[in-house]
């Protein structure tokens, strides 16, 4: 109650002064602020606000208000904060420290409402009495903004190009987010006041074309601090390089690692077949393919193979009874079989050892005669 009388009492004095000196105030004191602003429910919204005062006036309060100039309306004062309605306790505040501003931020915003500024009589708050106060229009959604993409209709391969995704907001200190679908370029996030309470966050990438993107989607979502995301995508059109200019390090490295693996699996693939062909040669062609898979780095020419046949045939050979083996042979057996047989000398020795055998006991018997 003594609260209410206490405001009642400022305003009687408003009042008075007003009554007083029409002129002092109200056409000392003016007020700048937007019409209106659309702002994200659940989100944070700044009025912007600027007032000029008379000359040589330094002792003012700061009241605003919704819909109407009544006691229970009070969403931010300077005289007392305790006359703030128990709605917007702790949800309002200045912005900014400039001796002429006026700006308010209301944090959590929920409704649509109509908002003024109240500055020693910068308006009347009678409805037959000029000027009217100055009101700004709150409207609040349940949609956020989508982002824009900037980007140039064609991209050439190879050339670096900056892309930029932006969004407007109402809540600097609580800007949203914003998401590239594309990992790995360098980007960089700014923000910057646009007009009548309006913000822009944007980001940058630093984006690189490769053929391999062409014809896919670049997404940018943007995050809200109350959950809520947005999204905004193009479809890239990426142009070939021109003929006779190098791609960049990078794009060079990532196909030319591509290209040296497939060659030394094609490679792999190639010796691990020839092996598998060597060694079914060898099971069929004796040693003579054995010496060809002991050599896998010599290529088949010719002369290898003329080599190899000339092995085969000298391997299916060696078993069998050449003209040479063959007389060999022939002449052992001859040898072992006149060894074996009497010869005339044999014989001859034989016969006199045996005759001499004979005449033995003959012999004997002379020389005891004698």
């Amino acid at each position: 109650m003594m609260e209410r009388y206490r405001h009642l009492h400022r305003i009687i004095l408003m009042v008075v002064l007003q009554g007083g000196f029409p002129g002092s105030y109200s056409q000392d004191w003016a007020i700048t602020l937007p019409e209106s602003i659309r702002a994200l429910r659940g989100s944070c919204v700044e009025i912007p606000c600027t007032f000029t005062r008379p000359r040589g006036n330094k002792d003012f309060r700061l009241v605003w208000y919704k819909e109407k100039l009544l006691f229970d309306n009070i969403i931010f004062s300077q005289w007392d904060p305790s006359d703030v309605s128990e709605g917007y306790r702790g949800r309002t505040s200045l912005v900014g420290n400039e001796p002429n501003n006026c700006s308010l931020r209301i944090i959590g915003v929920q409704e649509s409402r109509i908002y003024f500024p109240y500055i020693h009589g910068n308006c009347y708050f009678s409805l037959t009495t000029n000027p009217p106060c100055q009101t700004v229009q709150v409207t609040v959604s349940d949609v956020p903004n989508e982002p824009a993409i900037q980007i140039p209709t064609d991209l050439t391969e190879g050339e670096r190009t900056p892309i930029s995704c932006s969004v407007e907001h109402t809540c600097p200190p609580r800007p949203p987010t914003l998401q590239w679908n594309r990992a790995g370029y360098n980007t960089t996030y700014n923000q910057k006041r646009l007009k009548d309470g309006v913000w822009k966050a944007e980001t940058v990438m630093e984006y690189l074309p490769s053929y391999r993107d062409h014809g896919a989607e670049l997404i940018c979502e943007a995050t809200y601090p109350n959950g809520l995301r947005s999204q905004r995508w193009v479809t890239l059109n990426i142009r070939s390089a021109p003929t006779g200019e190098g791609l960049p390090t990078r794009t060079l490295r990532g196909g030319g690692a591509v290209a040296v693996l497939v060659i030394l699996l094609a490679l792999a693939l190639y010796l691990f077949l020839r092996h598998r062909k060597s060694q079914k040669g060898g099971e069929s062609g004796g040693r003579g393919a054995e010496a060809n898979v002991q050599n896998p780095q010599a290529t088949e020419s010719p002369y290898i193979n003329v080599q190899i046949k000339d092995t085969a045939m000298y391997e299916d050979m060696k078993p069998a009874e050449s003209p040479y083996t063959a007389l060999q042979t022939r002449d052992t057996a001859v040898y072992y079989g006149i060894k074996t047989t009497e010869s005339p000398h044999t014989n001859l020795q034989t016969r006199d050892t045996t005759m001499y055998e004979d005449m033995k006991p003959q012999i004997h018997q002379q020389n005891r005669s004698k």
